[in-house]
């Protein structure tokens, strides 16, 4: 029997836009030019604020070479992990002030 430990972590898009503008030696007011997008945009993504839309994905791809459908996933992975954070912290606080004997079992 293999032990697995399951980490449950997501990371935003834009972590891996700022590595790869590392990588490629590009500056985000110059990725902003390349893909036609606001500086504004570009910094809200690089800072984690803003979603990657299809729209901008296919942007994103046309510069650093990374499909698409991968800076979807990555945005949708990690709106999913927000998502369970906050609905695991809703349901602890609804445990706790909620009265035990007509609490369902989730």
């Amino acid at each position: 029997v293999m032990n697995e430990i399951i980490i449950d972590v997501s990371f935003h898009p834009g972590e891996e836009l700022a590595e790869k503008l590392g990588e490629m030696n590009l500056s985000a007011s110059d990725f902003s030019k390349e893909t036609q997008l606001s500086e504004s945009y570009i910094s809200d993504v690089l800072a984690c604020k803003a979603s990657v839309t299809p729209k901008e994905a296919v942007a994103f791809e046309m510069v650093t070479k990374i499909p698409a459908s991968l800076w979807l996933k990555m945005q949708h992975d990690y709106d999913d992990f927000i998502l369970s954070q906050k609905k695991s912290a809703w349901v602890e606080s609804f445990l706790k002030f909620a009265n035990p004997s007509k609490v369902a079992v989730l």
